[in-house]
């Protein structure tokens, strides 16, 4: 999964939620911090376990960090009465709205554990990746938006089309080096027009991206070489111009939500 995703699961309950909590809670400890209890000397050297982290930084081994190495940080809800700095207690964990790890590499993914002060378990995930990049591309994207939006109120069709055309394949990039579990996204190698095509097809299916994101690649793809150089053939109506740069700018907002960032400014932390 690329969205961040927590739980806490409650004692004494019952029904589906707290079974796939439970089996996600499992999970955890069979991938991330038995191997890592294990390697340390096991629980009568590390102590029990409160606080748990696995940091996923693209290109590099899983980091396990345990107990007092974490260090987190507490989201609490806006109608919350605590305020920031404040410590998390059992009298205020209702409050909570997410915890998060703090100083972490803003390209890394990560899975949290945590016992909190109620007793409940909590864990949550972000394993999207590559963020800082993918943002840095979108950026761009937005950049080459406003060209296109430019040129097309200009009456400048083919140039809209060009400029929408690198927005929409830099969203796209953006979104896919996210996915990836490499330091760039594709191994150091830039992805071909084919390969991007090839992802929307495959993520419009999966509900990863904007419904027309394929479509609407496809067709800026055809028309480039008129688009660009101005070679004869495929021509694109001013109407259906327009109707592709709102795809495209769709496409990089849809991109900037599912890359964005994860925290909020830390006013608004507890």
């Amino acid at each position: 999964m690329s969205n961040e995703w927590m739980m806490m699961p409650r004692e004494n309950s019952a029904g589906e939620e707290d079974a796939f909590a439970s089996n996600v809670l499992q999970s955890y400890w069979d991938i991330f911090w038995t191997p890592e209890i294990e390697r340390r000397g096991g629980l009568d050297v590390v102590g029990p376990i409160w606080c748990a982290l696995a940091v996923m930084t693209p290109g590099e081994p899983v980091k396990i960090l345990l107990n007092d190495e974490v260090n987190i940080r507490a989201r609490r809800r806006p109608d919350a009465p605590v305020q920031p700095g404040d410590a998390v207690t059992a009298e205020n964990v209702r409050f909570l709205e997410a915890l998060e790890p703090a100083d972490i590499d803003p390209n890394a993914g990560w899975a949290l554990y945590a016992v909190l002060p109620s007793g409940h378990q909590y864990a949550s995930f972000d394993f999207r990746r590559n963020r800082e990049r993918s943002l840095g591309l979108l950026k761009l994207a937005s950049e080459y938006l406003s060209c296109a939006s430019s040129a097309f109120e200009g009456g400048l069709v083919q140039p809209a089309l060009e400029n929408a055309m690198a927005a929409a394949e830099l969203a796209i990039t953006a979104q896919s080096y996210s996915m990836e579990t490499d330091s760039t996204g594709t191994g150091g190698r830039r992805r071909s027009h084919g390969n991007r095509l090839h992802w929307t097809r495959v993520n419009v299916e999966h509900g990863n991206t904007t419904p027309d994101a394929h479509v609407a690649l496809v067709e800026l793809n055809r028309a480039r070489n008129w688009a660009r150089y101005g070679e004869t053939g495929q021509t694109v109506s001013k109407t259906r111009a327009g109707e592709l740069l709102e795809a495209a700018s769709d496409l990089v907002e849809d991109a900037r939500h599912r890359v964005g960032p994860r925290l909020r400014s830390p006013d608004s932390d507890g």
